[in-house]
């Protein structure tokens, strides 16, 4: 082959071997920088989440505590206690009353109520309510459902607290704590609108801010894992699909292709004058 046709060819693939290792070392930096941000992100909400829900956990423990040294006796008294805790955080979906026989006694006023007045936790068709209330009825300790399905496609958990007196149970305080209300009141508090998020409790999905059709891309998916209750929430952050297609923009790509075309016409004028040489 002649020396004017090899140069050029050569010249060609060397020049854009280089020409697409830079560009793609360029795109691959900025993917990992995105990717040390949505780890960041996940961890920072995370921790919004953990430390939202053990402040939870603290106010129910107070107003037990409460009610050990002075009992409600009005649901006008309850509701007045109550509301003072619905207020102070999202995350409640309600607070309740409950008697030694399991019977609803007080029930807080609040929109897709789970249960009604002297509905009874001993007698229901509902195994994860029966399971948790009979393990706090016969413990004495706290007791903390599993995944619960509040309504469809929205999860929370059932949690009682027995209320003691000289060592005796008297009655429980129950909360329903809602993961969408709770997640999305820590994300309020941030600007998180170019990502979306993903929770897991023990690989069991209990909050997703996207469509199970869109795609998340692995390379852009941050996680962070937080205790909560007695295991723990992995957070997953990620670029939203939108933002995904601005990282890998049209302009980068424009740009790849314009500099293949320059080398292109470099190897053709390299050609040309070897040609006439």
């Amino acid at each position: 082959m002649k020396k004017s046709r090899i140069v050029p060819i050569l010249l060609y693939f060397v020049l854009s071997s280089m020409l697409i290792i830079v560009w793609w070392i360029f795109e691959k930096r900025n993917i990992t920088e995105h990717r040390n941000i949505a780890t960041a992100l996940s961890e920072q909400v995370a921790l919004r989440i953990g430390d939202n829900i053990n402040h939870k956990l603290t106010n129910m423990d107070v107003f037990r505590d409460e009610w050990e040294m002075a009992p409600l006796m009005s649901i006008e008294a309850f509701s007045e206690r109550v509301d003072k805790i619905l207020n102070s955080t999202g995350g409640f979906h309600s607070i309740n009353y409950i008697d030694t026989e399991g019977n609803i006694v007080f029930l807080s006023e609040t929109k897709g109520q789970l249960w009604g007045i002297q509905s009874n936790m001993l007698n229901t068709s509902d195994q994860a309510v029966y399971d948790t209330f009979s393990l706090a009825r016969k413990t004495g300790d706290i007791a903390i459902s599993s995944v619960y399905e509040i309504s469809k496609n929205r999860n929370g958990y059932i949690i009682f607290f027995p209320i003691k007196n000289d060592g005796l149970i008297s009655g429980y305080l129950n909360c329903v704590l809602s993961v969408d209300k709770i997640v999305n009141y820590c994300l309020s508090r941030g600007s998180f609108q170019e990502y979306v998020f993903y929770i897991d409790d023990l690989q069991n999905e209990i909050y997703s801010s996207i469509n199970a059709e869109q795609i998340i891309s692995s390379e852009i998916l941050g996680s962070y894992s937080v205790p909560v209750f007695n295991r723990f929430w992995t957070v997953y952050a990620a670029l939203t699909p939108w933002a995904v297609k601005e990282l890998l923009s049209l302009t980068s790509k424009i740009i790849l292709i314009f500099g293949l075309l320059i080398i292109f016409w470099i190897s053709w004028t390299v050609k040309n004058y070897l040609e006439l040489k």
